[in-house]
């Protein structure tokens, strides 16, 4: 009889402990690097690559990125597009830059050659299965050359 109480103690504890942690503080941020920036007359394209570490996919509805070259600000690009993480996958995402965006980075490396660090920070809208947004933020960094 001894061994059943305790058997059903332990049980409640981890039952209750599992249902105490929220899912938004069991789920990690993507890893995130900077793949790539093209820039040419008032358009661009940022290429990030997202690692998910978790062991479910990430729906992500909506994403906002904030880009920086070398110690300037350039912009912040807003990206409608959805993205899939699959369980600890990777995934290549392109985001097209809005014209002021492009036309500051195409500024910024033209006055700058080389190669030029990129720095993104990232604030995905992540759906859960219950319809509930998370928003998980991650920041990357890459070296990009100046056209």
């Amino acid at each position: 009889m001894r061994s059943f109480l305790f058997s059903i103690n332990v049980l409640l504890a981890l039952i209750l402990t599992g249902c105490s942690t929220p899912p938004e503080e069991r789920l990690e941020a993507p890893a995130a690097r900077v793949v790539g920036l093209v820039v040419g007359n008032d358009t661009g394209v940022l290429t990030l690559s997202f690692a998910n570490p978790n062991i479910v996919p990430l729906v992500i509805r909506s994403s906002t990125h904030t880009l920086s070259l070398g110690d300037k600000s350039i912009g912040i690009i807003d990206d409608a597009e959805a993205i899939g993480l699959p369980n600890s996958g990777l995934v290549l995402h392109t985001v097209k830059l809005p014209a002021k965006v492009a036309q500051a980075a195409q500024a910024y490396l033209s006055a700058n050659p080389g190669e030029v660090r990129a720095t993104v920070k990232s604030s995905l809208e992540h759906v859960t299965t219950g319809d509930d947004t998370i928003t998980l933020k991650c920041i990357s960094t890459g070296l990009v050359k100046s056209p």
